[in-house]
């Protein structure tokens, strides 16, 4: 729609390692918009970002959390 067809988008489910997510070439950026929701997906969303991550060392994850409960515990990200 934006015509950019360098543009590659893969459809994943959190915490599967897919064969499309394992063919990806090098990326620059992984964009992850309000993927942050439920608490009981936050492991899977981490194990998948570290994967990609551990995969493209120089890759940049740009993403935002808005707090929704406040009896949610903080984040520590480690990576």
């Amino acid at each position: 729609m934006n015509n950019l067809p360098h543009l590659q988008v893969v459809g994943l489910t959190w915490g599967h390692i897919s064969w499309d997510l394992l063919a990806l070439p090098p990326q620059d950026i992984i964009l992850a918009s309000d993927v942050f929701f439920e608490p009981e997906d936050f492991e899977d969303i981490l194990a998948t970002i570290y994967f990609l991550m551990h995969k493209n060392p120089k890759v940049q994850l740009w993403s935002t959390y808005q707090v929704r409960r406040q009896v949610w515990m903080t984040l520590t990200f480690y990576m």
